[in-house]
């Protein structure tokens, strides 16, 4: 349910950016930091180009992880990418409709190895799966939905040629760095937002192996992280388990960042 206390400002001019970059397959991000109205937009037709000054965008997916991400720079802003007439970029990723489909037994059987594989090193997973159907309405209102209903995430909606066209909301910090000063958090545990009673065992143990993994991975940099008292972070419709760990270092951010740590259980 969107809550109209919380607007986001998308101009017509960052809507009409955002169709052109989709038309013509260029690289482009637009997003908005927690609890901001405000929104940055930006696109990178050609990885030729100087970028401009700013923050770069890019993404990671979890097998390969930082050091492969999809780095989407300041190159053109609205205006700029509204006049430019460079060639279109062809797609390069697969879609939903155009993944090879298995039967229902060839599920069962990857599904029967993953949990044998479980079994026999004591992990954890997160099983998805793509569903493809048709939206209930057009781009620029299901954005503006997505952004206004979920003020305390930081919520993007980006598109490189490798990955395609992603809408996205987390409220999860990956890492914040400023004058030596590192936070971060393990966000695991999920539920209904409002539920009432105490987290039961499973979410209370998803959220100790996200924990332990980050204070691991902050001890390989040598680093003693704080970890806050835990703490239960509304997210929309649902909440979440959310464990604050902070620590006081040296090290380079982007290295820290990079570290491998289990994927999150959970996301908006």
């Amino acid at each position: 349910m969107t809550d109209n206390k919380h607007i986001t400002t998308i101009t017509p001019q960052t809507v009409k950016a955002v169709r052109h970059c989709l038309n013509h397959g260029y690289a482009f991000a637009m997003y908005s930091l927690p609890d901001t109205d405000s929104c940055v937009f930006f696109a990178d037709p050609d990885p030729q180009m100087t970028p401009g000054d700013g923050p770069e965008f890019f993404a990671t997916d979890f097998a390969s992880g930082y050091a492969s991400r999809h780095r989407i720079r300041p190159v053109m802003d609205a205006a700029k990418i509204l006049m430019y007439d460079g060639p279109a970029v062809r797609q390069s990723h697969a879609s939903a409709d155009e993944d090879a489909p298995f039967s229902h037994s060839q599920y069962i059987g990857r599904v029967d190895s993953l949990i044998a594989s479980l079994r026999a090193n004591g992990g954890k997973t997160v099983i998805s799966r793509i569903f493809a159907m048709r939206p209930h309405t057009t781009l620029p209102q299901g954005v503006q939905r997505l952004f206004d209903s979920n003020p305390g995430a930081f919520r993007a909606l980006f598109n490189t040629p490798a990955t395609g066209c992603w809408l996205v909301a987390s409220p999860e910090l990956l890492l914040h760095a400023s004058d030596g000063q590192m936070r971060t958090m393990s966000l695991a545990g999920t539920r209904r937002a409002g539920a009432v009673g105490p987290w039961d065992i499973k979410n209370i143990r998803e959220q100790d192996i996200v924990t332990q993994a980050i204070t691991d991975s902050f001890g390989s940099f040598g680093i003693a992280p704080h970890v806050q008292p835990l703490q239960t972070l509304r997210a929309n419709l649902v909440e979440h388990l959310c464990t604050v760990i902070t620590a006081q270092t040296d090290a380079a951010p982007a290295a820290v960042a990079a570290s491998p740590v289990p994927p999150p259980p959970s996301s908006l």
